[in-house]
């Protein structure tokens, strides 16, 4: 599910995105279904560092190639 199609579905139950998310989360470990969660993918590029705390390669799809970023 999308980040988007959740946000829909815990709006329609009335629900926060984080009890929503949490819950969800839940749900799917219960399942013992393995995956991400993954909530906001906005890359921050660095195109000027080499070794950042919390950054790595990432693929831009914005730019259509891999950028360093957090």
């Amino acid at each position: 599910m999308s980040h988007d199609g959740l946000g829909r579905l815990l709006q329609e139950l009335g629900w926060t995105l984080s009890p929503g998310a949490c819950v969800t989360v839940r749900m799917v470990q219960a399942l013992g279904v393995e995956g991400y969660l993954v909530l906001d993918d906005v890359l921050i590029p660095k195109p000027f560092a080499s070794k950042i705390a919390f950054c790595d390669w990432n693929y831009d799809h914005s730019l259509n190639h891999p950028s360093f970023g957090q």
